[in-house]
């Protein structure tokens, strides 16, 4: 519940908390203390307040600072304020000066944000809504990133731009193709992690000698499976 590998003390005793039905995490997954949000093996993220929208793959590391942009705004309208889409706006005049307002329709609320496997997210990041972070990328400490990060990009800035790419093309392509990620850490622990052609070779090998299965540990949702523990304790 949070990180790392924590359980007991994150929540006091008697505290009451909700949970939207879609947030599902897999098992072995860590999560921003007292918060949950949709997240795969082996990823922990130190931030809170990320929307319950976000969607986040295994083996990701988010760092503390962490941020989605909140509220959408016109921007080719008459005016960008609150007065002209949201429908409070509406309520207010009719209820403050008897007045009846036709708002149009606008889409403000943020739009999920998708995080891909092995990705690290240093400190202090803010994303756009809407956007996919791609496996294997790397978004630099203070990036404000408004654009979609390609798989094994290393970005950085305000706005956020390519720096470089962690690998070439060819060697992005085979960690694609065997999307390593699939996989128990516990399984391929023992491979020189540290040497990538090397890991890869002997990943591959294994693979082929059905000597090493595809992780799938089972996943939680939060909402219907923790009420229903809690209730089994009671």
């Amino acid at each position: 519940m949070a990180h790392p590998y924590k359980i007991e003390g994150v929540y006091e005793y008697g505290k009451s908390f909700s949970v939207r039905n879609d947030v599902a995490v897999e098992r072995y997954s860590t999560m921003p203390g007292k918060q949950f949000v949709s997240m795969g093996s082996y990823s922990y993220c130190r931030s809170h307040g990320l929307p319950l929208t976000t969607k986040i793959g295994r083996y990701c590391s988010l760092a503390v600072g962490l941020r989605v942009m909140g509220l959408n705004h016109p921007t080719d309208w008459i005016t960008t304020n609150v007065c002209a889409f949201r429908p409070y706006a509406s309520e207010f005049a009719r209820t403050e000066f008897g007045k009846h307002v036709d708002l149009p329709s606008f889409p403000a609320q943020p739009r999920p944000v998708e995080i891909g496997h092995d990705v690290w997210i240093g400190q202090n990041v803010l994303l756009r809504d809407g956007i996919r972070i791609g496996d294997g990328a790397i978004i630099a400490a203070g990036a404000v990133v408004t654009k979609d990060v390609p798989d094994f990009a290393i970005v950085g800035g305000a706005p956020a731009k390519i720096i470089r790419m962690r690998f070439d093309a060819d060697l992005c392509k085979r960690i694609k193709d065997i999307r390593w990620w699939d996989y128990n850490y516990a399984d391929f622990g023992d491979l020189p992690m540290d040497r990538i052609d090397a890991f890869l070779d002997a990943l591959e090998d294994r693979i082929a000698r059905n000597e090493i299965a595809k992780f799938n540990p089972g996943w939680i949702n939060i909402a219907t499976d923790l009420s229903r523990h809690l209730k089994e304790l009671a």
